[in-house]
């Protein structure tokens, strides 16, 4: 979007770019002061809520009216400035031109929705996750219209609502699959996800849950409802578009299948063969960066943690957590599998350090692998666990270690 706005408008881009830094800033600094989940118990950033509250809304002063009773009004100053610079171009340049086939989506979408039993088929999902969806409670799906050129568009599940972009040329066969998919996510989040977590990890299968929510939203939305809904159609080429989430969903495809077609529930062993699934399908996964969902930093001296934090949160889209400690424990090294739910140990050390590991469990051998690797960054296994060791000279060396790492995945570890 931002490179089809730069190439069909000549504005002025410092005065942009000067107004989208306040409402970031906005945001940013707002996020943390508020929370306010929705009637499903929905956590959401503020620019979630924001475009949540907008279902209810006709008009920009209407959303800006809604958002006063939110916020003090002189705090608003940075919404309502970004707000009303872009919604005339906005107006001018995407819902004018796209407003007429936009309601006829909109009536493609109602017919839809009833021509294939959505919600009936929903409430199966509902069944087999078990989620506890609140009664009463319906929901919400906003339709975005967006450029044809590029010819992109995505989709999000905030709890109650949904939002699905779409281009002039989508019906809604194409893009129901979406949308039930954005759906499942909404269930999902209503699951016992403690026990089906538990689950998982009985059969080593950490990692496999916590690549779950995306694959099992997939298979269930592109495999399972696809295929009930056009049974006459061929499935779609590429049902997502991250690599390790479309082979996970096609693996578990026949699995959800079956489970759908049985009535079951979501159980110990779904848990298990999807584990079984996820490794025939990720062999490789494990040394991914980007798979990464939850890592612990252990350092000599203090890094710099918010440039850390930026280059971790960019390689890994999955990361849901950042742990931090300093090398201080004498048994710091061997309760490796003790810190629960880590998916990846990482330390940053100077050479000078590694005389100090042996008391932290390491042996001979390994330290004198470490020292044969001073300058760059080693994954030894210590108790079961795998660490990796980023050396350098001081912490902004080390920092570079790690960021070179980052680009290059994980590395296996040395014998």
């Amino acid at each position: 979007m931002r490179h089809w706005y730069c190439a069909q408008r000549a504005g002025d881009t410092e005065l942009e770019e000067k107004i989208c830094e306040k409402y970031s800033q906005f945001l940013n600094d707002t996020a943390n002061r508020l929370d306010a989940p929705d009637s499903t118990g929905r956590q959401m950033s503020l620019s979630q809520r924001i475009a949540c509250l907008t279902v209810d809304c006709q008009s920009l002063d209407s959303l800006l009216g809604k958002l006063n009773s939110v916020f003090p009004s002189e705090n608003l100053a940075a919404l309502t400035d970004a707000y009303k610079h872009f919604e005339p171009i906005y107006d001018s340049s995407i819902w004018k031109p796209r407003y007429k086939r936009l309601r006829e989506q909109l009536d493609e979408f109602r017919d839809g929705l009833l021509r294939v039993g959505l919600l009936a088929r929903l409430e199966e999902v509902r069944n087999f996750m078990r989620s506890d969806w609140p009664d009463g409670v319906p929901f919400e799906t906003i339709l975005i219209p967006v450029p044809d050129e590029p010819r992109a568009s995505h989709a999000d599940s905030l709890g109650q609502t949904q939002i699905v972009e779409l281009l002039a040329e989508h019906t809604f066969s194409e893009q129901s699959d979406t949308l039930f998919h954005e759906l499942c996510h909404s269930l999902w989040g209503r699951a016992d996800q403690k026990t089906v977590q538990k689950d998982f990890e009985k059969f080593d299968g950490a990692i496999a849950y916590f690549e779950l929510n995306e694959a099992l939203a997939t298979a269930l939305g592109q495999g399972w409802f696809r295929h009930i809904s056009y049974p006459d159609e061929p499935p779609g080429e590429v049902w997502y578009a991250r690599d390790i989430t479309e082979k996970y969903a096609r693996g578990l495809y026949p699995l959800v299948r079956d489970y759908m077609e049985e009535g079951r529930h979501l159980d110990a062993a779904f848990a298990k063969v999807a584990t079984q699934i996820f490794a025939q399908t990720c062999p490789d996964v494990e040394r991914e960066v980007c798979s990464t969902y939850s890592v612990l930093i252990t350092s000599e001296h203090a890094p710099d943690c918010h440039k850390l934090q930026g280059a971790m949160f960019a390689a890994m889209p999955g990361l849901r957590s950042i742990s931090w400690e300093v090398l201080a424990a004498d048994c710091w090294a061997r309760d490796g599998r003790s810190h629960s739910g880590i998916a990846r140990r990482i330390v940053l050390l100077s050479p000078q350090a590694i005389d100090t590991l042996p008391a932290h469990g390491l042996n001979e051998r390994q330290i004198l692998l470490l020292k044969q690797r001073e300058t760059d960054c080693i994954c030894i296994v210590v108790n079961g666990c795998e660490i990796i060791f980023c050396f350098g000279k001081d912490p902004d060396a080390q920092t570079d270690v790690f960021l070179k790492m980052l680009k290059e995945n994980y590395p296996i570890p040395a014998e």
